[in-house]
């Protein structure tokens, strides 16, 4: 079954792959300066402080966004 959800939605340690960037133009630069881009799997490896902040995981790495930042990136998986 496809799920297509907000970052913030997406269940930990499901991957998933980014299908649009959308909110404040200043945040979607800040986020594809650090690699995350449309079509780019991603995966949600924890949450912080009663999920306010998300532990992720794309291209290898490790980087943690905060709540309204986790919430410009649309995400579809297949489970």
């Amino acid at each position: 079954m496809k799920m297509t959800c907000n970052l913030k939605d997406l269940p930990t340690k499901s991957p998933a792959r980014i299908i649009n960037m959308h909110g404040d133009p200043h945040i979607i630069q800040c986020l594809m300066n650090l690699g995350i881009r449309n079509s780019i799997f991603i995966k949600v490896v924890g949450k912080l402080f009663f999920g306010s902040n998300y532990i992720i995981e794309v291209l290898g790495e490790r980087l943690v966004l905060r709540k309204h930042e986790a919430q410009c990136l649309q995400v579809t998986t297949s489970s």
